[in-house]
């Protein structure tokens, strides 16, 4: 069982937890990246690409927020329960670093627009 210290979760503390958990486990690897994320992730990011204005941009950008918050709460909710998941947990954390280079992408271009 592990103890999340801050109630708001940073983009590396799920990351960092999930590095403390599996490093025994590390010969037994799979993908943990599946087709229906990989669809998600490039959908979204069509959508970031196919944007152009402030407009279009300010609601992407508050989804991914939201998605990421979401996330880190199920992350950290997983890590307090007396057995993980780490497969789901690796999952989670896959699919928070995609949402993290959205969020990047997604700012970067807000700021070009300005």
């Amino acid at each position: 069982m592990f103890e999340i210290c801050d109630d708001k979760c940073t983009h590396d503390m799920p990351l960092c937890l999930l590095n403390i958990s599996v490093s025994n486990s590390s010969m037994n690897q799979k993908s943990i990246v599946d087709n229906n994320l990989l669809m998600e992730i490039m959908e979204a990011r069509e959508e970031v690409d196919n944007a152009s204005t402030d407009e279009e941009l300010r609601p992407l950008l508050l989804s991914c927020q939201k998605q990421q918050t979401e996330l880190c709460n199920e992350i950290a909710k997983s890590f307090q329960e007396e057995s993980i998941d780490l497969d789901a947990a690796k999952y989670q954390v896959a699919k928070l670093q995609y949402l993290n280079r959205i969020e990047e992408t997604i700012v970067e271009k807000i700021s070009s627009v300005h």
